[in-house]
């Protein structure tokens, strides 16, 4: 049964209209078909296509001062032109993400867009039966499929727990982060069928309950030298501010005081989004629906489940720094540094790659100082 999330039927394009447009602000990929079209492009035009396409590793439309050269007031001069052949792929299915997982297909909707990050904050998201036909524009079949079985189960419940959990953010990621913990072994040692479906089953594991993983000194480091340079974000104002109002009411908090400031921020801003249960439990299970089909390629649940974490965490930090900073946050400014947020830190390549080498350190950490504890 082919899924897509419950916002993607009330998805409609604001165009000339989107306070923060697509064409600008990150490396737009131009695949290979986009590629061979602009080719055969003849005269002027043609010259004008390909040299705005440059190999940086990977073949991406030269930006101008981080504006795309195709943006034609407000909207793509491909599309404007009727010439969608020449609009990378990327351009044509963004703000969709489509997925094979297992022999089903997925259709998320990605929350740098601005339209998708207030649909989200309005009306939450979670993995419903398709109501249109998903077109994939990739493919990727998975050999072991009793694996992939459980590892679709894994994701559902996850997904499921944190989303629909009355725990408060930092005690449900803590607690969802142990009952990955025990998972994730039993997935490497080929003993699937052990896992329970209960994340209350964890409760005699105090790993993560009482010595954080994620600490204040984490994010901060996260912060300060992984997003904080010039590279990645003089391209988006926001971020700048996120990170300087960060910089300035939390940096130098105490570890209680940085978690006094994040729950109240939690209870504030949740309160803005009435559609919402929990802004950030929501923002954490969106999270992982995005992320964990990513771990039938490697099976280290255990990393999936901190990267989720960690952007949840930055999320509700940033948030903080704003409420600190009395700003006026409906949901309409929220979902502009959602987006701005997600456009700059889960798609920036740069960011990710450190982010992920991070996310290895910290998940090996957590498998050495607690692995026995687990299973004495």
């Amino acid at each position: 049964m082919d899924r897509e999330t419950s916002i993607t039927d009330k998805f409609k394009c604001l165009g000339k209209a989107c306070p923060d447009t697509c064409c600008k602000g990150w490396q737009i990929l131009v695949d290979d078909k986009t590629n061979e079209a602009a080719k055969s492009v003849k005269g002027l035009c043609g010259l004008i296509l390909r040299h705005n396409i440059k190999k940086y590793p990977e073949r991406v439309i030269r930006m101008k001062k981080g504006v795309c050269p195709f943006l034609r007031d407000g909207l793509c001069s491909h599309e404007i032109d009727g010439n969608l052949s020449l609009q990378p792929l990327v351009c044509r299915v963004f703000p969709r993400r489509v997925m094979w997982f297992g022999g089903e297909l997925e259709e998320t909707l990605e929350l740098a867009c601005p339209e998708c990050a207030r649909l989200f904050l309005t009306y939450g998201a979670e993995l419903v039966p398709a109501k249109h036909e998903i077109v994939p524009h990739s493919q990727k079949k998975y050999d072991e499929e009793e694996i992939f079985i459980h590892l679709y189960a894994v994701r559902d419940f996850l997904a499921g727990c944190t989303r629909m959990s009355d725990s408060d953010t930092l005690s449900l990621i803590n607690k969802t982060m142990g009952w990955a913990h025990r998972a994730h072994f039993l997935i490497l040692t080929d003993r699937m069928q052990e896992i329970e479906y209960d994340m209350g089953s964890t409760a005699d594991v105090p790993a993560f309950e009482k010595n954080d993983l994620i600490t204040h000194s984490v994010i901060n480091h996260i912060v300060l030298d992984i997003i904080d340079e010039g590279r990645y974000r003089y391209e988006n104002e926001k971020l700048s501010r996120l990170i300087s109002l960060y910089k300035k009411h939390l940096m130098n908090a105490s570890d209680e005081e940085f978690k006094a400031y994040l729950r109240a921020a939690e209870n504030s801003l949740s309160s803005a989004c009435p559609g919402l249960k929990n802004k950030y439990n929501e923002y954490f299970s969106y999270a992982l629906i995005r992320l964990l089909p990513f771990m039938s390629e490697n099976y280290l649940l255990l990393d999936t489940v901190i990267f989720g974490a960690v952007y949840t965490l930055l999320l509700m930090s940033f948030d903080a720094a704003l409420v600190l900073e009395g700003e006026k946050m409906d949901i309409s400014m929220q979902s502009l540094y959602m987006a701005a947020f997600e456009k700059r830190v889960w798609h920036n390549a740069g960011i990710s790659a450190e982010l992920s080498d991070f996310v290895r350190n910290l998940a090996g950490k957590a498998c050495n100082n607690y692995s026995d504890m687990l299973f004495s």
